[in-house]
């Protein structure tokens, strides 16, 4: 009879089942006792997945908790069961032979926790009294049984003891953490339940005003803007808050009571900027209210409470001053959607709309009912009432204020809050749309102008539809003709500006990028840019915004980009000369005049400077310096300005040239040995792995350290020689091992040789170790490769 005990320590893995399954079908035992098979139930089906025999019957033990549980299984055509008995620990059967007396098989697993192993021997007791005198004691011949055990298994019993007793220390130190971290997810989704169910949270908007609040808002405001009509800039309360704090807290606490600014604070002067050169109508200028610097901050501090809760209210649509939003992606998006409709063949429309005057007209009552419906406080509310209600305006004509106006309407160009608060407004249409469309209202384009009719009689808004587009997508013109007059708008083509961007066109035509250059108008005393922009200025910001998304290419072109001066026009030096003259700046009559108008018509040049008074001592100085600094420049009148790339020969940028500087200017080698590397007959891994060790990339304990410190041993010790500290350099060319190693392998070539400085040196050096053919040096890269890679599993084996 073949009999098999097996403690298994788990029977739930498929894998182990079958494993096991493949063992008694190798062995071909009669019965079987399987110990651990951690299972409540043992059914047929889970039998069969353990023994394949078609004669079997078993006998099974549940599992306690997460441990125990005993199976026996045996071929029920040879042994006949008679009885059976199972106690807490043991399972016990008694079989019939032909020919022989009974026979009692038990299967035991004995319990982990010392208060139960009494009662384990109380029922070994009973066992015995069951089967007596069937017992027998076997005799192991030449082995002596005892009980001290291997010292590294008493070493892990030690382990898994303090393990158990951490585990009671956590639960008395820390409690449940399970538990814990279950409670605080429900207080969380509470708080979010609440925060739904009440809006807006009113302790992050109407609490007390801070100190720190408020010193944050005026050290984040631009210090040299114009000033309103205190005549005060920013950079006074900057320079000054240590006087001046005390008081500036009283001033916000007045506020934080009554929401009241009085009419003073909130003067204004209306400035008109022009939209366009030659400006000549009213509607070409853009006007600005330059409003005191005491409002400003009061406004600052309510603008950064409004940025902060903003996204809980509006759209996530909506990017544009909103934290934790790309205005951008619109633009991304916007480029998507329209490509995959044009690829897709299926026709669209797009309709950019413009607003009139959109500031100007926002109706405040509207405002007030947008800013309740949104849930914010009564209190919050009367903050905002203050703000706008006592605003006056007086415009600016040749620098004297005329006319005072009190407002009745409209949010102020260079208040903080005005782009958070029409973003709240704007909000309303998009809500309008997107309601219109979950109800099926959004079929045809009437509804459409409806929509945007009642909003602007609500709000204030006006769109402007003589300066709203359309823009069809795989449209027949004849259809886009019909929808323009349906809606009293202009069509155009693509690409269009969108957000300063390019929108629809084809980045690999070459025509797309015709209106695009380097911004004009860089006199010699005005700031040269690195923006890329449209030949009309439009979208500057937009543009130069792009671009510092990706400051350290920009960097990089500004760098290596060359200038060629030509009548100089547009830029001259690598720096402006108002940033390297200030004081000389400071006295110029027109701070924006280009070089070419300054200077003389024929040779030798005369720089024709005009200054609004007489030279100071120190400013005759500094222009005697700048005049030998440009006595050396060499003008050509005639040849407009130009950049050049000086990185390749014709001067024109290519990508390569770019790639190579930007690879050389991060540090890696200039000229790495890749032919010794990948034309090597050694596998992919193996090359990529010596391409690491050659730009020290491997984790070496000296790159640990700087890595993750917690991994690393100490930096003084090298594994393999226990004298040095362990870097790429000492571990695979200078540790006393491995340059054995190196001499033993040269030796072999019958060469000569000093080691190198490091082991980049040793992959650049084109040693002839093996001969000049082909073969040779094939058999010199692979025996090196494989010393390096030897060295490192070497390395790993003795420290894992």
């Amino acid at each position: 009879m073949k009999i098999i005990s097996w403690n298994v320590r788990g029977l739930g893995s498929r894998n182990k089942r079958r494993m096991v399954k493949d063992f008694l079908k190798t062995e071909n035992p009669d019965v079987v006792m399987i110990q651990e098979t951690k299972k409540e139930i043992c059914d047929r089906r889970f039998v069969g997945s353990v023994w394949t025999a078609r004669n079997k019957d078993w006998v099974a033990l549940p599992t306690s908790g997460a441990s125990g549980g005993i199976l026996i299984i045996w071929d029920s055509k040879n042994l006949r069961r008679e009885e059976v008995v199972i106690g807490a620990f043991s399972v016990s059967v008694k079989f019939s032979l032909d020919g022989c007396g009974p026979l009692w098989i038990s299967a035991v697993y004995g319990p982990n926790s010392p208060s139960l192993r009494k009662d384990f021997w109380v029922e070994l007791f009973d066992i015995y009294g069951l089967t007596y005198p069937l017992w027998r004691t076997l005799e192991i011949g030449g082995v002596g049984f005892q009980g001290n055990g291997w010292e590294g298994y008493k070493f892990m019993r030690r382990l898994q003891y303090v393990k158990a007793k951490l585990k009671e220390w956590n639960k008395f130190s820390f409690g449940e953490l399970k538990e814990k971290k279950k409670s605080i997810l429900n207080d969380l989704a509470n708080f979010d339940a609440i925060e739904q169910k009440g809006g807006l949270n009113p302790d992050l908007l109407d609490s007390l005003f801070t100190e720190e609040e408020i010193s944050k808002a005026i050290f984040q405001l631009d210090r040299d803007k114009a000033p309103g009509p205190d005549g005060f800039t920013i950079a006074v309360f900057q320079e000054c808050w240590d006087v001046i704090k005390e008081d500036l807290v009283r001033v916000f606490a007045e506020f934080h009571r009554s929401g009241i600014i009085n009419q003073s604070t909130n003067a204004s002067f209306i400035v008109l900027i022009p939209k366009k050169s030659l400006s000549k109508r009213i509607s070409d200028f853009r006007p600005i209210s330059l409003i005191t610097s005491l409002y400003k901050i009061i406004a600052k501090v309510l603008s950064g409470r409004l940025r902060g809760v903003l996204h809980e209210t509006i759209h996530y649509t909506q990017g544009a001053f909103v934290q934790g939003r790309q205005i951008l992606d619109a633009v991304l998006i916007a480029n998507e959607i329209v490509d995959e409709r044009r690829r897709s063949g299926e026709e669209g429309v797009v309709f950019k709309i413009d607003f009139e005057k959109a500031y100007d007209h926002v109706k405040w009552d509207f405002l007030d009912h947008v800013l309740e419906k949104k849930g914010f406080s009564p209190r919050w509310r009367k903050w905002m009432s203050g703000c706008l209600s006592s605003v006056s305006y007086a415009i600016l004509v040749n620098g004297s204020a005329k006319g005072w106006v009190k407002a009745s309407r409209g949010l102020r160009q260079g208040d903080p809050l005005s782009p958070f608060l029409f973003t709240l407004v704007a909000d309303v249409l998009s809500r309008m749309i997107m309601r219109a469309k979950e109800r099926n209202m959004m079929e045809g384009f009437r509804t459409l102008k409806s929509l945007l009719l009642v909003f602007g009689h609500i709000s204030g808004l006006k769109v402007n539809l003589n300066k709203s587009s359309i823009f069809g997508i795989n449209l027949d013109q004849a259809l886009l003709s019909r929808l323009t007059e349906m809606l009293d708008c202009k069509a155009s083509g693509w690409p269009i500006l969108y957000l300063g961007l390019p929108l629809g066109g084809n980045p690999k035509a070459c025509g797309s990028w015709d209106p695009v250059g380097l911004g004009k108008a860089k006199g010699s005393f005005s700031e040269v840019g690195c923006c890329v922009q449209t030949e009309d200025n439009r979208g500057f910001g937009f543009g130069e915004y792009f671009l510092e998304e990706s400051r350290s290419s920009r960097e990089m072109v500004m760098e290596e980009t060359g200038k060629e001066f030509g009548s100089g026009r547009f830029v001259v030096g690598d720096q402006p000369l108002g940033i390297q003259y200030p004081r000389l700046f400071r006295v110029v009559v027109d701070k924006n005049i280009s070089i070419s108008s300054v200077l003389g018509p024929s040779r030798p040049f005369l720089w024709n400077l005009n200054f609004r008074r007489n030279l100071t001592d120190s400013e005759i100085e500094d222009l005697e310096d700048l005049m030998r600094s440009i006595d050396d420049l060499y003008l050509s009148p005639s040849v407009p300005d130009a950049r050049l790339w000086p990185l390749s020969s014709s001067g024109l940028f290519s990508v390569k040239s770019f790639f190579l500087a930007l690879s050389q200017s991060s540090g890696s080698p200039q000229n790495f040995p890749s032919k010794f590397v990948w034309n090597s007959q050694v596998p992919f891994k193996v090359k990529s792995f010596v391409w690491l060790v050659a730009h020290k990339k491997v984790n070496t304990n000296d790159m640990l350290q700087v890595r993750r410190p917690y991994k690393a041993l100490s930096p003084d010790i090298c594994i393999l020689c226990m004298k040095h500290g362990e870097s790429a350099n000492h571990l695979f060319l200078h540790c006393s091992l491995t340059i054995g190693l190196w001499h033993r392998l040269f030796q072999l070539a019958e060469m000569d040789w000093v080691p190198p400085r490091s082991i980049y040196d040793m992959m650049f050096i084109k040693f002839k170790g093996f001969g000049n053919s082909k073969r040779g040096i094939v058999l010199w890269q692979a025996a090196s490769i494989a010393l390096i890679r030897v060295v490192w599993w070497e390395r790993n084996a003795r420290i894992f």
